[in-house]
């Protein structure tokens, strides 16, 4: 289980290196979001923030339940073990995760570097697993958000009578490029959502 786990992280992270241009695109053409001056009124700018905010309380309430979860399971395996190796020393050495380590303990100081190491690959889970999760609620809270403030234009626009062509224009190109900005977030998440199942099916077929 703890091997899947991060053969799935590690693909995670290898299709965010390949689709590295992709995610750039959709950052860079989500950057005028962020400045101020983009919006026309309060309405819009708080609309903005609600969005922002809520993706803001998903990163802190997952992130530090994942952190806390996984390093309690680790250090509920390991404390005990090192206590045990440390009064016998004959004791046999258990690892926190079943995964095969690079060198065998034979002693409490090499069970002890082992340990350390696997401590990487929980670091590397929460960064590259939940990490990336959390990335893509944010990219999904945002397009919501961009969506709902598209929404209050048109509202605005609508009840105004004196609305002339070139604000009609601004709203068409806002829903292009909102369009196109999803159009490039959505080809990264498929790719990147689509390659963990593939590996839990393959293993499974040839377990």
């Amino acid at each position: 289980m703890e091997n899947m786990l991060v053969i799935m992280t590690v693909t995670k992270i290898l299709m965010l290196r390949i689709k590295y241009r992709t995610l750039s695109e959709f950052l860079i053409e989500t950057k005028m979001d962020y400045i101020a001056d983009t919006y026309k009124n309060d309405e819009e700018k708080l609309t903005f923030l609600k969005f922002n905010k809520i993706s803001f309380k998903f990163v802190m309430i997952l992130f530090p339940w994942s952190t806390i979860l996984v390093v309690l399971y680790y250090i509920r395996t390991v404390t005990p073990n090192i206590i045990m190796a440390i009064k016998n020393s004959t004791f046999e050495y258990k690892l926190p995760y079943k995964a095969r380590p690079i060198v065998k303990p034979y002693d409490t100081k090499s069970y002890i570097f082992v340990c350390l190491h696997q401590f990487i690959r929980t670091i590397m889970i929460l960064s590259g697993y939940c990490g990336t999760d959390c990335f893509w609620a944010c990219i999904g809270f945002h397009l919501v958000g961009q969506l709902a403030i598209l929404k209050c234009n048109v509202k605005n626009d609508i009840n105004n009578a004196d609305s002339c062509r070139k604000e009609i224009r601004k709203i068409i190109f806002g829903h292009y490029r909102l369009i196109r900005a999803r159009a490039c977030a959505r080809s990264s998440i498929f790719a990147i959502g689509m390659s963990c199942p593939r590996l839990i099916l393959n293993r499974l077929a040839f377990a």
